[in-house]
């Protein structure tokens, strides 16, 4: 599923996952982009740390959330649904998804 080597701002998300102790996947980060968890590697998305580009504190924080919970989930929509419930801030479209499966109130 990955083509290639990470990038910047993934290696960087990864090297946060691993000081909290957490295995975070090249791969697992492109399922969370491809179904719209995490956005896209675009210039806007994207701030200067250093001599690299990496995620905002935002999207950072979203990402671990989105960790924490990913052991207990097996499909994306639990995945959601527990992020959701654990006051994780899962993007509005994903929600909005999963209330249209009835899955949320």
């Amino acid at each position: 599923m990955t083509r290639g080597t990470p990038s910047s701002a993934d290696q960087f998300l990864i090297q946060i996952a691993a000081a909290s102790g957490m295995k975070l996947s090249t791969a697992r980060l492109e399922r969370w982009r491809a179904a719209g968890l995490l956005p896209r590697q675009v210039p806007e998305n994207l701030v200067r740390f250093g001599k690299r580009s990496v995620y905002s504190l935002a999207t950072t924080e979203l990402a671990m959330g989105l960790l924490a919970c990913a052991p207990y989930a097996r499909r994306l929509d639990d995945l959601v649904l527990l992020a959701f419930f654990n006051e994780v801030a899962v993007p509005g479209q994903c929600r909005e998804a999963c209330a249209c499966k009835g899955l949320l109130p």
